[in-house]
């Protein structure tokens, strides 16, 4: 009994701990589960966390997009304001530009309509001239007839006789003899008389041309109205000094001072400017150099054709001066290295093509005229005439001809002067 009691206590008590067991199986499947189900729960938890997070990565992404979306727009409105200005500003730059093209078209046409009143101003000036020059004409050919049926001799060229020169109120008397000039001055002196007219003494002078003074001023005494004229040695006509010697050294000298002093006023208003060289040379050959060479059509052929002396002549020590100034070297820096820094000639190649100009015109000119009669009575003589012989030097230079005397090739002689200046450089 006691053996069946025991193995009924030890089958209980191994069916107790089955039974345990199986209670701590269960208590830790229980556990298990409780530990998937909290781990379910924390991998729930991180899902919603990831997927909040993913709606707050989408939600924020969105704003940016919705940002980017603004600032999109703020830049296509900035965009569109700026087309808008720039529309404005063209608009306003059109309407300057139109209403500048307007001030400018009303100005032209304001100057158009001053250049054709200075023009009608000039035509109605140029024909009063016209009508005073008939009137004048008219009133002095009197004298003129006068003069001309005078007994006194006057000036023999070539085949004409030449007692007087008129140039509108200026009236030279001419004569080779003391007696000859007082009955011309007492013809003027009757003509004055008969037609209530004044005569200027302070701008009447007596000039003798003599190499040597052989007449002196007590026994050469000329009078006009009981008034004793004053002798001269120089007399400015028409703007050129003339001399009793026959050089033409003190109108040289005064038309250098003469364009010097406008020389020098151009540069004193235009000294704060800076302007190229190029305008300055412009200024120089368009305002100043005809200034220096009024009347050297005359006074130029006395110079000869040599480049070493004329470099000397107060007209190109003028030019000197000038490219000088606008190179800003010194003043003894060689006249030849100046000019050839500007590409510039001598001022004497201006002349020579004046002088051909000259020779070329007087040629062409009526033969009863005194200007051909002058050229061809000095011609009779080219040594005595200081304009044909220079046009026959540089002809012979050129290796032309002046037989066609109304036409010469002056651009080929030129330039094969200008050759001539260039190969004397070059040496």
């Amino acid at each position: 009994m006691r053996e069946r009691h025991r193995e009924r206590e030890t089958h209980r008590e191994t069916e107790r701990e089955r039974e345990t067991q199986r209670e701590r199986e269960r208590e830790r499947e229980t556990q298990r589960d409780r530990e998937t189900e909290r781990e379910r729960h924390r991998e729930r938890e991180r899902q919603r966390e990831r997927d909040t997070e993913r709606e707050r990565d989408r939600e924020r992404e969105r704003h940016r997009e919705r940002e980017r979306e603004r600032q999109r727009e703020r830049e296509r409105e900035r965009e569109t304001q700026r087309e808008r200005e720039t529309q404005r500003e063209t608009q306003r730059e059109r309407d300057t530009e139109r209403e500048r093209q307007r001030e400018r078209d009303t100005e032209r046409e304001r100057h158009r309509e001053r250049e054709r009143q200075r023009e009608r101003d000039k035509e109605r000036e140029r024909q009063q001239r016209e009508r005073e020059r008939h009137l004048f004409n008219i009133y002095i050919n009197e004298l003129a007839d006068m003069l001309d049926q005078s007994p006194a001799p006057g000036l023999t060229l070539f085949d004409t006789e030449v007692k007087y020169l008129l140039y509108a109120d200026d009236l030279v008397l001419l004569s080779p003899t003391k007696e000859g000039l007082q009955q011309n001055m007492n013809i003027l002196e009757q003509y004055c008389h008969n037609w209530a007219l004044a005569v200027n003494f302070q701008k009447t002078k007596i000039m003798i041309f003599q190499k040597k003074p052989r007449c002196q001023k007590h026994k050469c005494k000329f009078t006009l109205n009981n008034t004793l004229i004053e002798h001269t040695k120089n007399y400015t006509y028409l703007g050129l000094t003339i001399s009793a010697s026959g050089n033409f050294n003190m109108a040289v000298n005064a038309l250098k001072e003469k364009a010097r002093r406008a020389m020098y006023a151009i540069k004193m208003k235009l000294f704060k400017i800076n302007i190229p060289i190029r305008i300055w040379t412009k200024i120089f050959d368009s305002v100043i150099l005809p200034i220096a060479l009024y009347g050297s059509e005359v006074w130029g052929p006395l110079n000869k054709l040599d480049f070493k002396m004329w470099d000397k002549h107060p007209i190109e020590a003028l030019h000197a001066e000038f490219c000088q100034k606008i190179l800003q070297v010194q003043r003894n820096t060689p006249t030849n290295a100046c000019r050839a820094e500007l590409g510039r000639f001598p001022v004497i190649m201006k002349i020579q093509k004046r002088s051909l100009k000259v020779w070329q015109h007087l040629n062409s000119s009526p033969n009863s005229s005194l200007q051909f009669k002058a050229l061809h009575d000095q011609e009779l003589s080219p040594e005595t005439s200081p304009l044909s012989q220079m046009v026959l030097d540089l002809t012979n230079q050129a290796d032309t001809s002046t037989a066609s005397k109304e036409r010469i090739p002056i651009n080929k002689i030129m330039n094969q002067s200008k050759e001539s200046y260039l190969q004397y450089w070059k040496n």
